[in-house]
């Protein structure tokens, strides 16, 4: 691949790579390729782009070829559709936001910085983050402002990123402004080469000793180790609570369903809640264990089966959201990055010159009747940085404030 922060590494040196050849390579595969690429921007007004774009893409260099044909695509407006960087050959800053209701707020960063833990991101340079953001919105695939949220916390760290969005000091360093209370705190950092980020020793909330010993904090450490699905029992509250992270493993996803079931038939079991926060996709049969089980539950009443869904949830993520319409469940936490409605089932192909992967998507799903470019929540729930460095699961703090209400 040709990326390396702006400048063409040794391979391009080599080899020219032919823009135009890609550029008009990629319109007609997309043309051909997607089932209705023109559902957000005309094809006349993508077409316009184009022969704007094939008029100057021979004086780019890689990493700016590379992100206009990105923003190219990005404006089809689909978010399994998009032209994928090498992030490998990416560089990258010792530091980790996430966006919340109250801002943008450092979560990791590397321990030369610890006392940035838990402090408002405001500005990278003299660029305020709003605008930064706005700047990053134009090369992410994205079907709504959630998806982009989603994906801040990971694209920010970039310096390929910062720097289309014109944040850097230079091609190496960024200079990051803070707000933590009424202090206000500023840190130069320097970029590491991808395959020296391992070597980062990041300290993050829990390190750092700012989280409660909750059931909260539990469950977060718990789905660190990464699982696709899992389970827990919360006796306090009488609750089995079901992490689904990742549409697949369809054996192990039927024997977790199944366990749990036999788990309930044994026990008194008040509430059962489904975590579909972080299920970005893949195989949409493989919830179907889970959902006939449900169905058929003395559990499927109002108060006592709960969804929680949020940016995170996308893709079959959705699917088996909207598959739980079926039921008489409440959904609780913030909309998601993907659309009831929408495009996926993705295949891929490569640029022929540059090499670059491109994703697409080759159907069209109609999920609800309800055309919204999101799945939205009964009880919308808008996290704060102080509650979540504070191990405070908002969201299923809801569900079990609800239920004592309704008792």
């Amino acid at each position: 691949m040709l990326l390396s922060s702006g400048l063409l590494t040794e391979v391009a040196v080599a080899r020219q790579v032919d823009w135009k050849r890609d550029l008009e390579f990629l319109v007609a595969e997309i043309k051909q390729r997607h089932p209705d690429p023109f559902t957000v921007i005309s094809e006349s007004d993508f077409d316009a782009n184009v022969a704007r774009l094939l008029k100057r893409i021979e004086s780019l260099d890689a990493n700016d070829a590379t992100f206009e044909l990105m923003e190219l695509v990005a404006q089809i407006g689909d978010g399994h559709t998009s032209v994928v960087p090498d992030f490998k050959s990416f560089r990258f800053f010792p530091i980790n936001v996430k966006w919340f209701k109250d801002g943008v707020y450092v979560r990791a960063v590397d321990r030369s910085h610890k006392e940035l833990i838990g402090a408002k991101l405001v500005a990278v340079g003299d660029h305020p983050i709003e605008k930064v953001i706005e700047q990053f919105s134009r090369f992410m695939p994205h079907d709504n402002i959630w998806a982009v949220r989603q994906r801040i916390d990971k694209q920010f760290q970039t310096v390929e990123f910062l720097d289309r969005a014109g944040a850097l000091d230079d091609k190496d360093t960024a200079t990051f402004h803070f707000e933590k209370g009424k202090i206000k705190l500023t840190a130069k950092m320097r970029a590491v080469a991808a395959h020296d980020a391992g070597r980062i020793r990041f300290i993050n909330p829990y390190a750092a000793g700012m989280m409660e010993d909750s059931v909260f904090l539990k469950l977060l450490i718990k789905d660190e180790r990464g699982l696709p699905f899992w389970n827990e029992w919360i006796p306090a509250e009488k609750t089995i609570y079901f992490k689904y992270n990742q549409c697949r493993d369809p054996a192990g996803f039927r024997e977790l369903v199944e366990g749990t079931a036999a788990f309930i038939s044994e026990n008194k079991v008040d509430k059962f809640v489904l975590d579909l926060r972080d299920n970005s996709g893949g195989s949409s049969l493989v919830f179907e264990p889970l959902l006939k089980y449900l169905l058929n539950s003395d559990l499927n009443q109002k108060g006592k089966l709960f969804v929680i869904v949020g940016r995170g949830t996308f893709s079959s993520g959705v699917f088996a959201a909207c598959e739980m319409r079926k039921t008489n469940a409440i959904f609780v936490g913030e909309p998601t990055s993907g659309k009831p409605n929408h495009f996926g089932e993705v295949k891929t192909f490569q640029l022929p010159s540059s090499g670059l992967k491109v994703q697409h998507s080759t159907k069209s799903f109609k999920l609800l009747d309800d055309d919204s470019n999101t799945f939205e929540p009964d009880l919308k729930i808008e996290y704060t940085a102080a509650d979540t460095f504070a191990a405070r699961d908002q969201a299923l703090q809801a569900v079990f404030d609800y239920q004592a209400e309704s008792k």
